[in-house]
């Protein structure tokens, strides 16, 4: 009798695990230039952690690339995008926080910030509105000081 609970019970932890898959959940990659209401979206890619990304789109901007996972870290290597053949340009290698926006230089006729952000979200809006949100905190520790 315990011979045949120890097969049911074994039979019905396989029958569950097919339904259950270890893929990771979707993430994408944001890429712009300026902040608050100047953000301008450039590129948004879906990616997959570990895999090499080399993508380029209709407004000339190319991101290349890996982003890997450490223990729970998402971790930058070699990360780079710039547009219009290269007069914009910014690179990032290091730790990455989900939803929050990492910095770059942009360099072109002017100087405005390069940004990516990795999100669970496809659409662009949520991170605008972060961008926007940044800009005003920024505004308010200006004036208060």
């Amino acid at each position: 009798m315990k011979s045949f609970l120890l097969f049911v019970s074994l039979m019905i932890l396989t029958i569950q695990s097919f339904g259950q898959t270890n893929v990771p959940p979707a993430l994408y990659i944001h890429v712009g230039i300026g902040y608050g209401t100047n953000a301008e979206p450039l590129l948004c890619v879906p990616i997959r952690i570990g895999e090499p990304i080399a993508v380029t789109n209709g407004n000339s901007c190319v991101l290349t690339g890996t982003i890997e996972q450490l223990g729970t870290n998402l971790v930058a290597k070699n990360l780079k995008w710039w547009k219009n053949g290269g007069s914009q340009y910014s690179g990032y290698g290091g730790s990455l926080t989900l939803e929050k926006p990492v910095f770059g230089g942009a360099v072109g006729d002017f100087v405005r910030p390069a940004w990516i952000i990795v999100s669970t979200n496809q659409d662009d809006k949520p991170t605008l509105e972060r961008l926007k949100e940044i800009e005003k905190n920024r505004q308010k520790k200006d004036s208060s000081q």
